[in-house]
């Protein structure tokens, strides 16, 4: 259970129990994701093979003795706690929540190199993976790159306020901040990167050396993701890169 889990799961004591080393996946969460670096990673059970989600009773049938006893366990609970149908059952099975709008079997088909970047939040934190075994979470969203400028150029667009500036109006606001930053980005006229564009190239060379910063800030173990973002932007900003990143963005979408 995380600080970030809601009622009824945080009474709720999670599965425990040996599960077979197949199943045993790094997955990074929305925290995970900071601006040009990632953070710590969690290890979860993820029951998934050959593209598709594993029931407990798939699982025994496949001989995952491990896994089937933890997903016993796991079932049980949520037909205990989840939302109910007017028949008493679950709305949604485990499985299909587990996979909801196919984001876990769309990881099936691993990607050596994905852009991550935040759903939640009044701004925008992106990085990029180099780890195909690494899930990523609900929580996040994932893109594959075709190569690592590419990759540093859409991180730098995502990391920039001017972004933010583009589509604020464009917000709804609920009961404290603006919301919905993370779809909105995707009306701006982003181009796709072309290697052969001068500022896509400057962008993708600024992205890299952000990194490069990003991978030296120091982070306090006990500190709140949402303060290891703000450390490792104030570095960014310390060294020049993020308002050379600011004014290339600004300069390669229109007002």
């Amino acid at each position: 259970m995380g600080n970030l889990d809601k009622r009824p799961w945080t009474s709720v004591e999670p599965p425990e129990g040996p599960v077979e080393r197949a199943f045993l996946r790094r997955i990074a969460l929305g925290e995970s994701v900071a601006p040009y670096r990632l953070l710590d990673l969690v290890t979860g059970v993820i029951p998934m093979e050959g593209g598709a989600i594993l029931t407990a009773a798939g699982a025994d049938a496949h001989g995952h003795r491990g896994l089937a006893a933890w997903l016993r366990d796991s079932e049980s609970k949520w037909n205990e706690h989840s939302n109910k149908g007017a028949g008493g059952a679950p709305r949604v099975p485990l499985e299909q929540s587990l996979n909801h709008l196919q984001k876990l079997t769309a990881q099936a088909n691993r990607s050596p190199l994905r852009v991550l970047y935040t759903k939640a939040g009044t701004r925008l934190s992106a990085c990029w993976l180099e780890d195909d075994d690494v899930i990523v979470d609900h929580k996040a969203y994932w893109a594959a790159a075709n190569s690592l400028e590419e990759a540093g150029y859409v991180t730098a667009v995502l990391n920039t306020n001017v972004v933010l500036d583009r589509v604020k109006d464009l917000q709804p606001v609920g009961q404290r901040d603006a919301r919905d930053f993370d779809n909105l980005v995707w009306t701006l006229p982003i181009p796709e990167f072309d290697a052969a564009e001068a500022l896509h190239v400057d962008l993708a060379a600024a992205a890299l050396h952000a990194a490069a910063v990003a991978a030296r800030v120091g982070l306090p173990d006990v500190a709140h993701f949402t303060t290891k973002r703000r450390l490792i932007r104030d570095a960014l900003v310390a060294d020049g890169v993020a308002e050379t990143i600011e004014r290339l963005v600004d300069a390669l979408l229109p007002p």
